[in-house]
């Protein structure tokens, strides 16, 4: 009998499910995603989520997969023997589930387009942590501007705000930015 119990929760628990986050970056090739999503399909893995993208003549990955449990340790030897093959240089990680808030939040797009200069990015964010956002995705690229001989720089993303900071006050506090970085700032709030 304690034998069959112990057999159960052995089982039950390799049934499990867990998530982790696998970042790597290197030297862009043909096949590089095929041959990464290639172990995870072997480890019965499920991609949940990604970002990809091409920077430079380098590659760059983030993805969260979630492995049966008792698949997890197979999977972390097998990535770390191709890191050679793959030309990345990955990581693993458990992911971290976060903590429910006790305050409901909203998403809000930002775009922000404007002449090129240091320090957009650190003085945005720095605000936008001081207002207690957090920043679920963003995008920067930087372009030849149409006139001017300028670059030009732009960014997007999501937010996420509490419910407890008043959009139409973020909005014009926003504006106090915008003519302190000379760029135009774009927020909108997402509709549910």
């Amino acid at each position: 009998m304690l034998r069959n119990i112990s057999h159960s929760i052995r089982l039950f628990s390799s049934l499990g499910k867990k998530k982790v986050v696998v970042t790597g970056a290197g030297r862009d090739r043909i096949g590089i995603v095929k041959d990464l999503t290639e172990i995870i399909y072997e480890e019965e893995g499920n991609l949940m989520d990604s970002k990809m993208s091409k920077l430079g003549g380098d590659f760059a990955v983030m993805m969260l997969v979630e492995f049966p449990s008792h698949r997890i340790s197979a999977f972390r030897d097998k990535l770390s023997q191709a890191k050679e093959s793959l030309g990345l240089h990955l990581s693993c990680n458990e992911a971290i589930i976060p903590k429910t808030n006790t305050h409901e939040a909203y998403n809000v797009k930002i775009e922000l387009e404007g002449a090129d200069s240091p320090g957009i990015v650190y003085t945005v964010s720095q605000y936008l942590s001081g207002v207690g956002a957090n920043i679920e995705n963003m995008i920067t690229s930087n372009e030849p501007a149409p006139m001017g001989g300028t670059t030009l720089f732009r960014m997007e993303g999501t937010i996420k705000i509490s419910e407890l900071v008043n959009f139409q006050l973020l909005k014009d506090k926003v504006k106090q930015l915008e003519n302190k970085l000379g760029v135009d700032i774009k927020l909108e709030r997402e509709k549910e």
